[in-house]
Formats: C-alpha cells, sequence, structure tokens
C-alpha cells in the first residue's frame, strides 16, 4: 500500500493487494465455512455453573459478618495475633492427605 502525499485523501494501493482472492496474479479460493470448526471442552459447563452460582449469590454475606462480628467482640478470636497467625500459616501448609490421618 502507498500513500500519495499529493492525494486529497485517497490511497492508491497494487492492484493484487485490493482483490483477496488473487495474490501475485494467481487465484486462490477463500476456505469455506465448513472447514471451520470450534470444539470446547466440558471444562465450560462448569465455568459456567460457577459463574451462574456467583451471579446469584450475594457480594457480602451479612450472616457470616455479624457472626464473626460478635465473635470477635467477646474475644474468642483475635485477642492473641501470634496464635492468629499461627492457625493462618498452619492452614497454609496442611495438605489434604495430612488432614485425613489425623
Amino acid at each position: 500500500m502507498k500513500i500519495d502525499p499529493y492525494s486529497t485523501g485517497a490511497i492508491a494501493t497494487q492492484p493484487s493487494l485490493q482483490d483477496p482472492t488473487t495474490a501475485r496474479g494467481k487465484e486462490r479460493t477463500a476456505p469455506s465455512a465448513s472447514d471451520d470448526h470450534v470444539s470446547l471442552s466440558s471444562d465450560v459447563d462448569v465455568v459456567r455453573a460457577a459463574t451462574a452460582a456467583a451471579h446469584g449469590s450475594p457480594e457480602i454475606r451479612q450472616d457470616v459478618v455479624d457472626r464473626m462480628r460478635a465473635v470477635l467482640k467477646s474475644g474468642q478470636v483475635g485477642s492473641d495475633p501470634d496464635r492468629l497467625a499461627d492457625a493462618i500459616i498452619n492452614s497454609w501448609i496442611e495438605t489434604p492427605s495430612s488432614e485425613k490421618q489425623s
């Protein structure tokens, strides 16, 4: 493609590039619609179900928030930051196989 600086905005192109069915003087055929296909895995159904469930649930579970506020206010949780940190770290490093054995 060549831009003519003296033109009023028209773009001059090479004749062989104007027609997508020809290339360098040789005619080629465009692929038919039956040549293209898409196949999706069964994971698509799982993703769709999870997305629908997420859209159907509230962003904030107020019942859980209220319950945690009550536990925090009563002092059952949050009074020992070292114990809380240990519990968080332990929950990260525990594996499902070690949970089954205990």
